[in-house]
């Protein structure tokens, strides 16, 4: 009985074939959603500075929605998009905090929250602006709610929101829970990488 030995060059095509078999199949994960698209915003940043939309621009990035003097949810959240941060630190996905009381949180007082939260660094920003451009750009532009204070507290989002490069809402993440956020982070390496 005779074995027919390839040729070197079928060989070689017959490997590249497989291993592309086998890259197709390593991916099963469905494509993460494309939503809505947040159009063009500027707020200002914990530094002062005009920040927005155009220095998102081209970025995967992820929002949270906190204020400083909040008595309930928001050193959890900060130290949850610390924690998501320090994940993804071998990464460029930028990190964006919208302060939903723009009215107390003023830059300096947003820069003492990061200090008090250890939340500083390159790649975090915090958000504030007057009000009304700071509702627009949190219930108009990420889609979820800003309530008005009622006691100590003002009732927002407690999810965290991942954009793509073309400012594309790509998820809305449970931040209270370790699953969401571990899906966070794969999806954001995901965005990454594309």
């Amino acid at each position: 009985m005779r074995i027919a030995i390839p040729s070197r060059k079928h060989a070689v095509r017959a490997l590249v074939v497989l291993i592309g078999i086998g890259a197709l199949g390593c991916d099963t994960r469905a494509p993460l959603p494309t939503l809505t698209q947040v159009e063009s915003f500027e707020l200002v940043s914990d530094q002062g500075e005009p920040f927005g939309t155009a220095q998102l621009s081209g970025k995967v990035w992820v929002a949270n929605f906190v204020f400083t003097t909040c008595p309930s949810v928001c050193p959890l959240l900060t130290t949850h998009m610390a924690n998501l941060r320090a994940g993804l630190e071998d990464t460029e996905v930028q990190f964006v905090s919208f302060s939903v009381d723009p009215a107390t949180d003023t830059p300096e007082v947003l820069r003492a929250y990061r200090t008090r939260m250890d939340a500083r660094g390159e790649g975090w920003t915090f958000l504030t602006g007057e009000h009304e451009a700071v509702r627009q750009a949190i219930e108009g532009q990420m889609r979820v709610m800003m309530g008005e204070r009622a006691g100590g507290d003002i009732p927002h989002s407690m999810h965290f929101i991942l954009i793509d490069r073309t400012g594309h809402i790509r998820g809305f993440y449970n931040s209270s829970n370790r699953e969401e956020l571990a899906r966070l982070t794969a999806d954001a390496r995901r965005l990454e990488d594309e």
